[in-house]
C-alpha cells in the first residue's frame, strides 16, 4: 500500500492496453488533484518507483482476470466522475 500501514500484500492488475478517458475526464482528475496539498502532497496521485528488493512480481495472462479488473476499474471511474 502507498498509506501506512504501507503493507505489502497488494495484488495490482495492470491492463496491458491504455484505456483511453475523454479531455473532461482527464480536466476534472487534473483539477480535483493536482495541486491539492491535502492529497500526495500536492503531487497528484505521483509517486517515485520503489526498490524491488526481495518481492516477487508474478503475471497471470488470464482474460477472465483482466475482464474482471476492468469491470472493477470502470465502477470506480465512474463513481468518482459522478460522484
Amino acid at each position: 500500500m502507498t498509506v501506512p500501514p504501507c503493507t505489502e500484500n497488494v495484488e495490482w492488475n495492470l491492463i496491458n492496453d491504455p484505456q483511453p478517458i475523454s479531455d473532461a475526464q482527464l480536466a476534472y482528475f487534473h483539477n480535483k488533484w493536482s495541486n491539492n496539498m491535502d492529497f500526495a502532497g500536492g503531487r497528484g496521485n505521483n509517486r517515485h518507483t520503489q526498490p524491488l528488493h526481495y518481492r516477487k512480481i508474478y503475471y497471470l495472462g488470464a482474460l477472465e482476470k483482466i475482464s474482471a479488473s476492468l469491470a472493477v476499474l470502470t465502477a470506480l471511474i465512474t463513481t468518482l466522475i459522478f460522484a
